[in-house]
Order: structure tokens, then C-alpha cells, then sequence
């Protein structure tokens, strides 16, 4: 209703524009029927249907949305809210044939409410109560498909006898240095493990299991190399610690079936199959890793799976289970939920469905007064926060977007107890590599403060910042970049503080700074009487 008003309000087409301009990346909120594309390509976008491979519903989407202008041009906004529901509003537009009907969503898609993970979801450990629901759900037997690291086939196999059905390079590795058909040396970096490496299996494998841990550190940065020097000093105790997950690898191993195979192998041969999304990040950096500082040479090729009628083809007297938080899979059952995780099984079951929510984070912050002074330096506090609390906040306070993007590295910033603002940082996206870091998110909590937004801006470009991100990162950091959605040619917000480099496109400005321009807060603060001296002349 809030659009509606400003539409009515529209004089000319440029006010009609600006009703739906914002900060997006498209520079405007796109609703399911999208009037700003008339502005780009001369087209009023529909954007309400769901896909299909039949032509004829094509052709009726088409027929629907003439239908549609039609109906608008002919009647009045009384006439519209006499309707409310689709049947009636078929019935009015004289409208009665099918529609496309929404797709079922694939198993490894994630979180319908995630931004990267709706359409595939990251691999996860399974919590102990999912592995105790799975432990009810199984009988005899059990196919355990792409495990995570083998966390569930190390809490099953006790239980009840394991298939694995694996293509994942890394946990392949593990399997056939247990069977003797490969050993690793390791050189360059991490030549150190070849002190406490040898031919048998068990140290090949806790060898490998240290490097796991410890690659992510080969980077050449300050806080990379000090980091690696005081894992390797206490490598004694991480040898200990990772022996004895080498044993129950090798006991899991002994006393259950393992099959370089995928989903399709598992579905022709087993009756009860457990899935497990397959996309571990994790396994494929270290893949990486190991071909760089070792003599493996990387020899399995990704194998490309399907899943296209993966549950309309189950036989009748087979069981399929997976975990997701995707919560709107119709053609299986929910057994179980914790937080956002579903215990899905193609078989109904008697056991409850557990709704137990995760906690809604609440953060209390004190807003700044509108003419509070910002003057004293050792009041001043930059400070790094959860990304789940920064988003809290950033919820409230981030106003025009439609929907906030999730950072990795996240700051507050206060004067006393007042929460003057927050910045968050992700990792350069597409052809920015020649940046360190993407500026996501900044905002200020009081716009009536003089130049708080600027004084945020101030704050990024500190020394303290700087050497946090570089311990977050594990890396070198010295630059990021910002995008800016709007039609006019600067952005007045970042003028001044940050470098404008180019007009990427239209409506999108970017811009530039480096971190660790000012070494103490002192400065931060003299910089920014510096702006209001200077505003006031």
C-alpha cells in the first residue's frame, strides 16, 4: 500500500521511477509485476510464474498477463479489491486455462530463505539428534551417500551395518591410504610432516588429518606464517588428538562396506539409503592444497549426477532419508526438526516432529541523541561483532534495501554506550580481484548527527580495523571497494572519504579506500571536526 500511494502520487515519469528506486543492485525494488522495467527496456515485466517445459503453458502465461493489462486499463481500484483470490481473479480476466504449476525442488537445494543457499545448500555435519532420529529410521542395514568427513559413518556403524557410497576426492584419499594403494610426501611448506610421517596407514592418514587442519595457513602473510609456527610447535599435542580419530577411521573402515560410487549406484543396490549433500567446500580447497605441498596428484574427475526424479523413482519398499533446511518437500515425509534442520524419509513414520525454534537474537543498543558531541577520542570504541548480531542491527537500521545481504566480517562502532553505526565486510565477488575486500554493508543509527555516516566511513579506514581483518582473514589486507545504487552521478555519502573509481554501469557507482589511514582514534576524531569545520564555513 505504501507503493500504491506514492504511485498515485506521481506526476511524471521520473517520480514514477523514484517510487521504486533503491539501493539493489538493479537500482529499483522488482515486484512480481515490475513497472520499473518500462523505464530500461520499454516492457512491464511479469515476474509471478513458475517454470515449465510445456509450451502451452507459455502461451497461457503470455494470454494471462494481456488479460492482466487489459482488466487494468478497463476497471477501477474498487473493482480490485473486490477480489481476493486467484479463482476470482480468473473468473474476472474470463481466464481458465492452466497456469504452470510450481517445481519441486531438488534435494541439495537449501534454505528457501537464503540468499546462496536456496538453490544449493553447503555440506553439514549432522546434529546428535538427527544422528539419533536416523538411528530410529534405519533398520539392519544402511547406505550412507557423500559423507561429510564420514561424521555420520563414524556415529553409525556401531549401530547398524554401513554401506559408504563416496565420490568425494578428499575422503577417497583417506580410504585408499588405509587399503595400502597410496602413500603422501609432503614438501615445500609443510616438509615438517615428514618428521613424523612413515609407510604404515595409520601415520599416512594422521599425517594427511594434520594437513587438513593446518593448509589454510600456507598463505604468505605475517599472520599465516606466525599462526603455522605455533601449530607446528605444538604438533606434538594435535598428533595425539588426531591418532585417535585415525583409529576410529580405520575401525569404521574394518567393519563396513566402502563403494566409490554416487546416489544412482546406491539407488539400484540398497533398500535403506541415507543422502548427504555433497558440497564440501572444505575438502575441495584442501585438494588444492594437498597437489601443491605433497607428490598426490589429483586423478578423480567430478562426476556429474542428475537428480531429476530422484524421488518419483524409489521402488516401493525403498526408504530415502536426507536432512535439509529446505521446508517445502511434498513428495516426502517430515519426521523430525531442530532449529531449521527437517528430517526427511519417503516412507511415513510415527515419530514426532519436533518444532523446537532457534531463539530470535534480540540486541539492546543505545541510539545516540540528536546533538551529541563526538569529541573525545578515548570514548570512541571500534569493535568486531558476530555477522548474526551485526545483522541484527543492520535489519533496523539499513532502510533502503529490500532485503540485507549477510557479511563474513562484521564491526560495531559506539561513542560511550551509544551504538553510532556498523560496517561488514565479504570477499571481492566476480572480476574485483585486484581488492581484498568488498564494503557490503555501513550505516549509521542516527541520520540527525552531523556527518555520522562519514564518521563510519572514518572508522573503516583505521589501523585497528585493519589488523583485526587481518587476523580474521589470515591474510593481507590493505584495500576494499563499496557499490553504490543510484541515478545520481556521486554518491554524497562516501564523497569526500572515499575514492570514486568509475560509473561501473548505470546506476551503479563504485568506490575505493584504503585500510590503516589512521593509526589512532585520535586522528579518526580529528579528522572528523575537520568535516564539521569545514561544513560550517
Amino acid at each position: 500500500m505504501e507503493y500504491l500511494q506514492r504511485v498515485k502520487e506521481a506526476k511524471i515519469e521520473k517520480d514514477l521511477f523514484n517510487v521504486f528506486a533503491n539501493s539493489m543492485t538493479k537500482g529499483y525494488i522488482r515486484h512480481l509485476i515490475n513497472i520499473p522495467s518500462f523505464f530500461k527496456r520499454k516492457t512491464i515485466e511479469f515476474r509471478a510464474y513458475n517454470n515449465t517445459d510445456d509450451f502451452s503453458e507459455v502461451e497461457n502465461a503470455i494470454l494471462f498477463s494481456y488479460k492482466f493489462i487489459q482488466y487494468a486499463l478497463t476497471h477501477t481500484e474498487e473493482d480490485f479489491k473486490q477480489i481476493d483470490s486467484f479463482e476470482k481473479f480468473q473468473k474476472a480476466l474470463k481466464f481458465s486455462r492452466p497456469l504452470p504449476k510450481k517445481t519441486e525442488p531438488l534435494i541439495f537445494s537449501g534454505n528457501q530463505h537464503h540468499p546462496r543457499e536456496a538453490f544449493v545448500a553447503k555440506a553439514k555435519p549432522l546434529s546428535s539428534k538427527m544422528i539419533k532420529i536416523l538411528s530410529e529410521q534405519c533398520s539392519n542395514n544402511l547406505a550412507c551417500i557423500n559423507p561429510f568427513l564420514f561424521h555420520t559413518e563414524l556415529n553409525m556403524y556401531q549401530k547398524t551395518k554401513i554401506t559408504i557410497y563416496n565420490v568425494d576426492e578428499f575422503n577417497d584419499i583417506i580410504y585408499r591410504i588405509w587399503k595400502n594403494k597410496l602413500k603422501i610426501k609432503y614438501c615445500k611448506t609443510f616438509d615438517f610432516l615428514e618428521g613424523f610421517n612413515n609407510e604404515t596407514p595409520a601415520r599416512q592418514i594422521t599425517c594427511l588429518l594434520l594437513f587438513f587442519k593446518m593448509h589454510k595457513y600456507a598463505r604468505n602473510t605475517q599472520y599465516a606464517k606466525k599462526e603455522l609456527q605455533s601449530r607446528i610447535e605444538k604438533l606434538n599435542e594435535s598428533l595425539e588428538k588426531a591418532e585417535k580419530v585415525t583409529e576410529k577411521l580405520i575401525h569404521l573402515f574394518e567393519n563396513s562396506t566402502y563403494v566409490f560410487g554416487t546416489l544412482y549406484e546406491a539407488l539400484q543396490n540398497e533398500e535403506n539409503i541415507f543422502w548427504q549433500n555433497g558440497n564440501n567446500s572444505k575438502t575441495r580447497s584442501v585438494i588444492v592444497s594437498l597437489v601443491k605441498y605433497s607428490d598426490y596428484s589429483k586423478k578423480t574427475n567430478p562426476f556429474n549426477v542428475s537428480y531429476y526424479g530422484v524421488l518419483d523413482g524409489l521402488r516401493e519398499n525403498q526408504k530415502f532419508m536426507f536432512v535439509s533446511e529446505n521446508a517445502y518437500f511434498k513428495k516426502v515425509n517430515k519426521i523430525a526438526k531442530q532449529g531449521k534442520s527437517i528430517f526427511y524419509s519417503s516412507q511415513k513414520a510415527k515419530t514426532k516432529i519436533t518444532q523446537k525454534q532457534e531463539k530470535q537474537q534480540c540486541i539492546s543498543i543505545e541510539i545516540p541523541p540528536n546533538d551529541l558531541d563526538i569529541s573525545n577520542h578515548n570514548k570512541l570504541k571500534i569493535i568486531p561483532v558476530k555477522p548474526s548480531e551485526f545483522s541484527v542491527i543492520q535489519r533496523e537500521y539499513v532502510k533502503k534495501v529490500h532485503k540485507t545481504s549477510g557479511v563474513y566480517f562484521s564491526f560495531l562502532v559506539f561513542y560511550e554506550n551509544y551504538c553510532l553505526g556498523g560496517f561488514g565486510f565479504n570477499f571481492p565477488k566476480g572480476s574485483e580481484t585486484n581488492y581484498d575486500l568488498w564494503l557490503l554493508s555501513d550505516f549509521s543509527t542516527n541520520n540527525q548527527v552531523f556527518r555520522l555516516s562519514k564518521l563510519i566511513l572514518l572508522c573503516i579506514q583505521s589501523q585497528v580495523v585493519k589488523k583485526i581483518l587481518q587476523r580474521k582473514t589470515k591474510m593481507e589486507v590493505n584495500n576494499c571497494y563499496t557499490k553504490v545504487y543510484t541515478n545520481q552521478p556521486v554518491s554524497m555519502k562516501y564523497r569526500g572519504v572515499f575514492k570514486k573509481v568509475k560509473l561501473e554501469k548505470e546506476s551503479v557507482l563504485m568506490y575505493e579506500t584504503d585500510f590503516g589511514l589512521y593509526k589512532e582514534n585520535q586522528e579518526i576524531i580529528k579528522a572528523y571536526q575537520k568535516m564539521k569545520k569545514n561544513n560550517e564555513k
